[in-house]
């Protein structure tokens, strides 16, 4: 790796860090939303600065003030380290195709392997039609990511469920479903 794409790299991470940073101050005051437009101008760069989350500095004004004001829409969105945020909640924020690898490299990045791999298999497996069609394609994607964690009767169970759903014919008047 050359000098300069360290360098660029390390400029990256920084101008994250302070945006993150920043953010937190601004959000943790409450009858801020004067300061609505400083929000935009920290959380795009931000953005762009997170390979998973570069697509949604381009979202509308108004769903990037929606994401960075929960605590789970600013791990997808900034690309935070979710901590012992439930899996569940970072799901819960692919709302469009979109967010669909954001929410995936969040859940990812979960701290809690066990409880990860037992919601995902939850989602896939037993949910049903109870998840939508962006977080059940957060899930796959998440899967792939993390398939070395699964115990192997989840994963022999999760194998079989994307297999149900290659089988499905495809219906000409939807997109298609994953």
């Amino acid at each position: 790796m050359s000098r300069f794409r360290r360098a660029e790299a390390a400029i990256r991470a920084w101008t994250r860090q302070f945006a993150v940073v920043c953010l937190r101050v601004i959000l943790a005051i409450p009858g801020m939303a004067k300061w609505d437009w400083l929000v935009i101008r920290l959380a795009r760069p931000a953005c762009r600065a997170h390979p998973a989350s570069q697509g949604l500095a381009d979202l509308p004004r108004a769903r990037v003030l929606e994401l960075t004001r929960a605590q789970a829409g600013r791990a997808v969105m900034l690309g935070l380290t979710p901590g012992n945020m439930p899996v569940r909640d970072l799901l819960d924020q692919a709302t469009g195709p979109e967010l669909r690898v954001p929410v995936a490299d969040a859940i990812g990045r979960s701290a809690d392997v066990i409880a990860r791999s037992e919601f995902l298999y939850e989602a896939i497996c037993l949910s049903g039609p109870q998840i939508s069609r962006d977080q059940r394609a957060a899930a796959l994607l998440a899967v792939a990511r993390t398939a070395a964690t699964f115990l192997s009767t989840q994963a022999r169970q999760i194998l079989l469920q994307c297999l149900i759903l290659a089988g499905q014919p495809l219906d000409p008047y939807q997109p298609p479903d994953l």
